[in-house]
């Protein structure tokens, strides 16, 4: 748990096989201690949890060291914080929250009941009905998994998992290009920005990238997103005559680029 909480990766890299034929730990007496202290405090995983949150290691920046690179490249040891991914259902929250639609209600059903009072009726072959509330909540149908959890690494619910698989594919960009949630929630940012008439594009955009990525943009980032939107606008003039829409879609384009990028997939 300690290394995987640090550095994305447990301490026994197979969680699925503690036998002869799996790894190895990469740091046997640190996995000791935590045992034994885990044993004396009553066998509390919240205590576990907490002393490991409160380590130094846990404390770690993911800033580079080229001494302690040199000797532990797959940083192992854990000497600094690992760039994390997020998780498919930490993704699709992270999109709904920039939007602005994410329901932050807790507890209760995971989808809205129909007119007469019942809860959608969900089967192996229906589509999941659109619902903003946080991943946690939706329903994990076996054979009808929601395409943002197929294409983003969600374990596989026919079998158990002790870890999840991260990859990279040509499938994951495709799909913030071209699916339908990710421009609808794109489209509503978009017109939240919009509405923020105390702020001219300038700030807009920066208000954009602390949103995104919990920073403010580059002057580089500032002039190139500006130079983005005015560039879309102009080249959109020939297929779309009304200039607020042009505008709607350069300013949703711009929401999407950075939903697409990877700063926005992954916590430094």
């Amino acid at each position: 748990m300690f290394g995987n909480i640090c550095s994305g990766r447990a301490i026994v890299n197979t969680p699925d096989n503690f036998g002869l034929q799996g790894d190895a730990p990469s740091n046997p007496e640190l996995l000791d201690f935590l045992a034994t202290q885990f044993i004396e405090q009553g066998w509390s995983t919240k205590k576990l949890i907490r002393s490991i949150m409160l380590s130094s290691a846990y404390q770690m920046s993911n800033q580079h060291n080229p001494a302690a690179y040199a000797k532990d490249p797959d940083n192992r040891l854990v000497w600094r914080m690992s760039r994390k991914r997020l998780e498919a259902e930490a993704f699709r929250d992270a999109i709904l929250a920039v939007s602005g639609q994410l329901e932050s209600v807790r507890g209760g059903p995971a989808l809205q009941a129909t007119n007469n009072n019942n809860p959608p009726i969900i089967d192996g072959t229906t589509p999941i009905p659109q619902s903003a509330r946080r991943s946690v909540y939706l329903p994990t149908l076996r054979n009808n998994l929601d395409d943002l959890f197929l294409v983003f690494d969600f374990p596989d619910p026919h079998t158990t998992s002790g870890k999840r698989h991260v990859t990279s594919a040509a499938t994951q960009a495709l799909y913030v290009m071209n699916s339908p949630f990710v421009q609808d929630q794109a489209k509503a940012w978009a017109q939240r920005l919009e509405k923020m008439t105390n702020l001219d594009d300038y700030g807009r955009v920066t208000r954009a990238f602390i949103e995104a990525f919990a920073r403010e943009p580059s002057q580089s980032e500032l002039l190139r997103s500006k130079a983005f939107l005015n560039e879309f606008i102009e080249a959109a003039a020939s297929k779309e005559p009304d200039a607020n829409a042009r505008r709607q879609l350069a300013w949703q384009s711009l929401c999407q680029a950075l939903i697409a990028s990877a700063e926005f997939r992954y916590l430094n």
